[in-house]
């Protein structure tokens, strides 16, 4: 009987644990909407129902999604290079105009069904205003960029597409390539830009360099220091890349302004004690 109490005291122990209030700081970010768990993922990522449901069921802060160019300067929300890697429709992204992604639908799971279609930009921009105007999202540019027009007109025709995003505050442009966030800052110096890139000098360097906003980098490559040095130059930090949902106490958010979480039951439980 002893044992058995003093068992259950340690388990309530354990289930106590305590909650640091200053986690609820942190932004989390649907990555895609629900997440690239592709094994146990209800919805495609970057489809309408994905983002809906990070947004409506889990009541996340924001959402990140992939953005493309297509051959005729317009955009895409979807991440692959391809067509056919996530749909029934074939080519490349960079090689067709917009109306011939249009009707493409993301291939479900395990099963040879298709169900939500791929939307514009400008369809994804609509429903955030309309919906979520409140919320915090990421659009994260994908090249390459093999179009016909140069890097800087690229950057022009995105920054005409950002004006049918009102809530300039909360939206982040985030993008590996550092030459295209530079244009894209020389349109609008007030565009929030991240590069995508690891925490270490060479990444810091162009941070700082090309005068952006801050970074988006991977749980798992980190310096202290830098992160530090980054925060006193007032940049922004995001974290993405963590599918493991079991460990997020295992990394140190002193510095870090949000996460882009592919599972978002454990992100809430960790970071808002849910």
């Amino acid at each position: 009987m002893r044992l058995f109490i003093l068992t259950a005291f340690a388990l309530i122990l354990l289930g106590c644990e305590s909650y640091d209030p200053q986690l609820k700081k942190v932004i989390l970010f649907g990555h895609g909407g629900m997440g690239f768990d592709l094994l146990n993922g209800k919805h495609a990522p970057n489809s309408v129902a994905s983002i809906q449901e990070a947004l409506d069921f889990y009541e996340l802060d924001g959402v990140e999604v992939d953005v493309r160019f297509t051959r005729d300067g317009d955009a895409i929300v979807y991440h692959d290079e391809y067509l056919e890697t996530a749909t029934q429709c074939k080519g490349r992204i960079t090689g067709l105009r917009i109306e011939q992604t249009q009707g493409c639908k993301y291939r479900k799971q395990f099963f040879n069904e298709y169900k939500e279609e791929i939307i514009s930009l400008d369809s994804f921009a609509n429903l955030v205003n309309s919906k979520y105007p409140n919320r915090y999202v990421s659009l994260n540019i994908q090249g390459p960029f093999d179009l016909p027009f140069i890097l800087d007109s690229v950057a022009g025709i995105f920054h005409e597409k950002l004006k049918h995003f009102p809530f300039k505050e909360k939206l982040i442009v985030e993008c590996s390539d550092a030459n295209f966030l530079y244009y894209l800052k020389q349109r609008d110096s007030t565009h929030k830009c991240l590069l995508i890139a690891q925490i270490d000098s060479g990444g810091v360097k162009d941070v700082l360099g090309f005068e952006l906003d801050g970074i988006v980098a991977k749980f798992e490559i980190r310096n202290d220091d830098l992160e530090r040095r980054l925060k006193e130059e007032g940049k922004m930090i995001l974290l993405y890349g963590h599918k493991i949902p079991s460990n997020f106490k295992g990394y140190d958010y002193t510095h870090i302004d949000g996460v882009q979480v592919d599972n978002p039951i454990s992100a809430l439980k960790y970071f808002r004690n849910k």
